[in-house]
């Protein structure tokens, strides 16, 4: 039987990231069958490994993958089911029961009209033996010329002697006829009383003969039966055995007599026949070889191994779309953060200008700038807020859960964006991680997979666009004989052998194993040109990534530095404004400075963030795998990938 290896999903985190301050997630919902989670969320949110591990158990994308992995172990196993070996049986019957033919039963008719006018010959020889006994006693028991004989032969001898008793005077001569006449008498006395007692007995048998085949037959029944017992096994080479037992069991007879002729049967004994061998079909052309008989069976394995592949490549698309929507979410929060504090603000330089507007020292057209400067601060925010929640529901969607209207039910991000990495890509380090995602993308693995599978099915083809060329064979021994079954085990004759040859060329253009052969070319077309180009699509996208991040990481410097020259500046600037130095025009703008300058250090961070999971996920890196797991701590997800960890 062959073993299919199964692919779980597991997570690596520490005990602070599962639960302690971050609180714990709680399961609103579940069901047997799948269906999406209402989970709810702690109010500080939920860690990113935590996000991760979620989406892990819940991405429906990753079920429906294993669900796909599942669905091909079933074709491989069931393709490698046509080399199994099977016991099958046939058993069968038949009984039937018709008329007899005119003619057989005007024939059966005759032989008991045959044998009825044997026994009524046979009745009259019996009494004319009784009748002719007693004329032969009463004539020897009587003076010659008394008593007349029936038999004409007998009668005409008798009275011969007879005749010459009475014509002869002289009394030796007349003592030795009458000796002569009582032998003769005597002799066919004893041979009469004979032939009464043999004409009786043949009355008798023939009586009893005629009483136990009865009546003339008019229908006849015929029955047999059919017994096969056989272990058909075909081999990855393409040959085909099949050891067979097999057995057959006739009888025909007339309806209501017993089989032998004298108790009015056919007289035919019914026949039991049995055969023990082994028959053996070889291919030499089309179908030889494990290349084209095994071929659905071994690119089925190479499709199901392509799909775990592609299942655990899943787990990685899965883990890099939950680690972008949560940096997503973080993103979102902090600008709405920046907003909130903008609005802050704003409201106490409303404040400060109508305490200034009250004493005289600013006009009171600065004050509506300044609240028409608030209400834009306070529509960003809540722009900000919406958003924050499109970003919160999207990071439940993409985790696999679903909400509710309950706010408890949508995730917020509580880990901060990740710290700069300690160093850039080298160009040489560039070139290892584009080497390394050669072997380590699943995706790309899947796709290898699938080619070598289309190359299977292609050789396959190939050969089957052959001629037919089989050689059939068979060997067995025989057990037959009548009245009993045991009988014919007793009886076996052999060995008996046949041997063919079998031999098909299609005529014309071989329209439809060419046509095969086309289709699985082409298919293999389209695979190799898939690998290729998801190969090259994994380099640009290395150097894309590996180019972009030295740009955001100088992007975040520069951010840095701009916040706290605007944190400074901003302080500074509401004194002198507080004191008659700044008008409000030059304190409205270097807030909105320092507002912009936070978004885009939030923007920076988010895109070093992003950049770090894009590159993780482009090598391959992003989910380690370990034998049937896969596997995900807060390393992976954070972090560049180093050399060490490229080559396990």
């Amino acid at each position: 039987m062959t073993r299919y290896m199964s692919f779980k999903i597991v997570t690596v985190m520490s005990i602070l990231e599962l639960g302690g301050a971050g609180g714990a997630v709680t399961p609103v919902t579940a069901a047997d069958s799948y269906q999406p989670p209402v989970l709810e969320f702690p109010d500080e949110g939920i860690g990113l490994v935590e996000a991760v591990r979620l989406a892990l158990v819940n991405d429906p994308d990753i079920k429906l993958q294993s669900a796909q992995a599942d669905f091909q172990q079933g074709v491989a196993q069931e393709q490698s089911g046509k080399f199994d070996a099977a016991l099958v049986g046939d058993l069968s019957g038949e009984y039937r029961r018709q008329e007899l033919r005119e003619s057989q039963r005007e024939l059966e008719q005759e032989k008991r009209d045959t044998l009825d006018e044997t026994i009524s010959a046979n009745q009259q020889a019996a009494d004319d033996g009784n009748a002719l006994l007693d004329a032969l006693v009463a004539a020897q028991t009587s003076n010659p010329g008394v008593v007349t004989l029936p038999d004409p032969e007998l009668n005409a001898q008798l009275l011969l002697i007879d005749t010459l008793i009475l014509q002869t005077a002289d009394p030796q001569q007349r003592q030795e006829l009458e000796a002569v006449r009582n032998e003769f008498l005597t002799t066919y006395i004893d041979e009469t009383v004979e032939a009464i007692r043999t004409a009786e007995e043949k009355f008798q048998e023939l009586t009893a003969t005629r009483q136990a085949i009865g009546g003339t037959p008019e229908e006849e029944e015929i029955y047999g039966g059919h017994l096969l017992v056989a272990m058909p096994k075909q081999f990855r080479s393409g040959l085909q055995l099949e050891p067979y037992f097999e057995g057959d069991a006739q009888g025909q007879n007339f309806v209501g007599k017993q089989h032998p002729a004298d108790l009015g049967g056919m007289g035919i004994e019914d026949l039991f026949v049995f055969n023990l061998g082994l028959n053996a079909v070889y291919p030499l052309l089309r179908g030889s070889g494990a290349d084209a008989a095994a071929a659905g069976e071994t690119a089925s394995r190479l499709d199901h191994d392509a799909s775990l592949a592609f299942l655990r490549h899943q787990a990685a698309a899965s883990v890099l779309r939950v680690v972008l929507a949560y940096w997503d979410a973080r993103l979102a929060q902090d600008l709405t953060d920046i907003a909130s504090r903008s609005v802050a603000l704003q409201a106490r330089l409303v404040e400060l200008t109508q305490a200034l507007v009250a004493g005289g020292d600013v006009a009171s057209s600065e004050l509506a700038r300044i609240q028409a400067n608030q209400a834009r601060a306070q529509a960003r925010l809540e722009d900000s807020q919406r958003q924050l929640h499109e970003a919160r529901v999207n990071l439940a969607a993409v985790m696999g859960a679903a909400v509710t209207e309950d706010q408890r039910t949508i995730p917020a991000a509580r880990d901060t964006f990740p710290d700069l990495p300690p160093a850039l890509i080298s160009d040489a380090e560039m070139t290892a991680l584009m080497n390394a995602a050669m072997k380590r993308r699943q995706d790309l693995a899947a796709a290898q997979k699938s080619e070598e599978s289309g190359q299977v099915l292609v050789r396959g083809a190939e050969i089957d666009t052959r001629s037919r060329l089989d050689i059939e064979g068979g060997v067995w021994t025989t057990g037959l004989a009548e009245r009993t079954v045991a009988d014919a085990f007793d009886r076996w004759v052999g060995p008996s052998a046949r041997l063919a040859v079998n031999w098909e060329k299609p005529l014309g253009g071989n329209d439809f194993y060419n046509g095969r052969l086309a289709q699985r070319e082409a298919d293999l077309r389209l695979r190799s040109i898939d690998s290729a180009d998801l190969a090259r699509r994994i380099k640009l996208n290395i150097v894309k990534d590996a180019r972009s991040l030295a740009d955001a990481a100088e992007r975040v410097r520069q951010a840095r530095a701009a916040v706290e020259l605007y944190d400074r500046t901003i302080t500074a600037e509401i004194e002198r404004y507080r004191a008659g130095d700044s008008s409000l025009i030059d304190t409205i703008l270097t807030e909105d400075q320092q507002t912009s300058a936070l978004s885009e250090l939030a923007l920076a961070r988010q895109n070093i963030a992003r950049l770090l999971a894009q590159i993780r996920y482009e090598t391959g890196a992003l989910v380690s795998h370990e034998a049937d797991r896969s596997v995900v701590s807060r390393e992976t997800l954070v972090t560049l990938p180093t050399a060490n960890e490229l080559e396990r």
